[in-house]
């Protein structure tokens, strides 16, 4: 049985949300398909952090296998194959960004599996609008 005091706490959490929380409605109005997901996406190959990556473009990409569209799933990823050398730019990887900027909104990612290969830092970043770090980022 929980403790009175974390009733407790959970119901200060919910007094102290504003009532336009709970009254606000949400509708679907876009969904990002395999068959549409290059419309909404870009691929990038700069590197805000300086670190041991290099990201590829589509084209390169899709001919080392780290982008495809398989069915209704859009796979994408880094290399975990290759052997680097200290000296090299880094692991081939995917870095994709939005075409679209939102000002507000619910985004609700439907992901059938996280990878777990040494070298993937897999996220789903929300950034604002100005230059990194300005704006900040939710992850």
């Amino acid at each position: 049985m929980p403790s009175s005091s974390l009733i407790l706490s959970v119901g200060a959490i919910f007094s102290a949300l504003s009532p336009t929380v709970f009254a606000t409605k949400y509708s679907q109005s876009e969904t990002f398909t395999a068959s549409n997901w290059l419309d909404a996406f870009k691929f990038e190959t700069y590197d805000l952090n300086n670190g041991f990556v290099n990201y590829v473009n589509e084209n390169a990409a899709k001919k080392s296998g780290l982008y495809k569209i398989d069915g209704g799933d859009v796979t994408f990823g880094v290399d975990a194959e290759e052997k680097l050398k200290v000296t090299d730019k880094g692991r081939k990887s995917v870095r994709l960004e939005g075409k679209k900027n939102y000002n507000k909104g619910l985004f609700v990612l439907d992901v059938k599996e996280m990878p777990g290969v040494c070298g993937m830092w897999p996220a789903f970043w929300s950034l604002g609008q100005e230059p990194w770090p300005v704006k900040g980022e939710v992850c």
